[in-house]
């Protein structure tokens, strides 16, 4: 399986950026007037393709929050290419990072979000594309970003090299140190492994609750144990907002900011991460106040996500506060 790196453009330069390093897929967002009944015909009230993946939602949050921002991830040679491409130009996204595969197929979801209610159900089909590896990030990263933010996927075993990798290349820097965040998400025991590698660490309320834990207060507790010296859990869980902690100081939270109406819930979780890691990229502080802020932040933004379809409108909202 071949695989080949874009050409870099003067619009992929940015120094200092953040990076984000995940998945990229199509995403086909079916808008309709209520969950469909199986084994019926239903019409859609809207129809619209869009670029789907965590890494490339925190992109696209990063870029309208005027944050300079790179994705690296892996992309398939095939028709859907070009679309993809042409809108990650669009926001202003850097790719040269990214790692094109001949002979794959684009990942695909397909999206049905109730207009009722808000709610998505996503079905996805990735048949052959595979993850950014190890040699891939060694081979690509000049370690001159300020922060690169990993979404937990598949490959546990290579994201674990990529974040030695970096706290390796970090002992030897005193004042040019890369900052690490890593997101935890889907139901998978084995991310819990990345958790002691990175200086900040997401976890999801899908993930904490297969370990039977019920607040965001008691999953920062629980996954603090699992963390290097120095670093931050994040949790956000909801309708109750979001809570954070950093070894021996206490609970940071904030409530959540719901819309009016909720319009559109895809990737509220993937902007939640993205407002917050723009927070916490902009300050050197690493007390207790730059944290509150950070996942209050967070709060504002994804709640405010979720009052219009999209992304775009987060940009007239908040792109130029920070």
């Amino acid at each position: 399986m071949d695989s080949q790196t874009r050409t870099l453009t003067s619009d992929d330069l940015c120094v200092n950026c953040v990076v984000c390093v995940g998945s990229l897929d199509l995403f086909v967002s079916n808008l309709v007037n209520g969950y469909p009944t199986e084994d019926l015909g239903h019409s859609c009230l809207e129809q619209r393709w869009q670029r789907g993946g965590n890494a490339s939602n925190n992109c696209t949050v990063l870029s309208l929050l005027g944050v300079p921002c790179k994705l690296m991830a892996t992309l398939a040679k095939s028709h859907e290419i070009t679309f993809l491409l042409n809108d990650l130009a669009a926001y202003n996204i850097g790719t040269d990072l990214c790692v094109e595969h001949e002979d794959c197929a684009t990942p695909v979801s397909i999206g049905i979000i109730n207009k009722q209610n808000g709610s998505r159900t996503i079905i996805h089909s990735n048949p052959n594309l595979p993850e950014i590896s190890f040699i891939d990030f060694t081979r690509l990263v000049d370690m001159t970003q300020k922060w690169i933010h990993f979404e937990g996927r598949r490959n546990v075993e290579e994201i674990e090299k990529m974040l030695q990798h970096i706290n390796d290349y970090n002992k030897t820097k005193q004042n040019d140190a890369i900052v690490t965040s890593v997101e935890i998400e889907k139901r998978n025991p084995e991310l819990v492994k990345l958790c002691s590698l990175a200086d900040y660490i997401f976890i999801s309320k899908e993930h904490a609750m297969m370990h039977g834990i019920a607040s965001k207060e008691d999953a920062v507790r629980k996954y603090l144990q699992y963390t290097k010296n120095g670093a931050a859990v994040i949790c956000a869980w909801g309708e109750t907002g979001a809570a954070a902690k950093r070894s021996s100081d206490p609970i940071v939270a904030c409530s959540c900011y719901p819309p009016e109406n909720v319009v559109d819930t895809l990737g509220a979780g993937d902007t939640f991460v993205a407002a917050s890691i723009s927070v916490l990229s902009s300050h050197e502080s690493t007390d207790n106040d730059v944290l509150l802020k950070a996942i209050d932040y967070g709060c504002r933004v994804a709640g405010a996500k979720c009052g219009g379809q999209g992304f775009d409108h987060l940009k007239e909202l908040f792109g130029k506060k920070l």
